[in-house]
């Protein structure tokens, strides 16, 4: 929907008010999501399920903050690691 200048989140919504306006039985399917933004909105609305290509996965699970953390932590724990043998000698 997103592709043709429709807000795709905005109906996937309004799909779900009517499901629960009817207290239809049934889930609902979120396809094709393209940002992760998409992801968390979909979880918001109350989606059973979504489809995502791998790229949007990878972004969902990383993050360069959490990167440049990870590797500032690392860094630290080393140069203890080197402080601590060192006053063992």
């Amino acid at each position: 929907m997103d592709d043709i200048c429709y807000e795709g989140m905005t109906l996937i919504h309004d799909i779900k008010q009517i499901f629960n306006n009817y207290d239809y039985d049934t889930k609902l399917l979120v396809a094709s999501i393209r940002h992760p933004i998409h992801f968390i909105e979909s979880g918001k609305i109350g989606a059973d399920i979504v489809t995502l290509p791998p790229n949007i996965l990878e972004k969902l699970i990383s993050h360069h903050l959490t990167d440049k953390g990870l590797a500032l932590f690392i860094s630290d724990w080393q140069k203890k690691k080197k402080i601590q043998e060192a006053i063992r000698v």
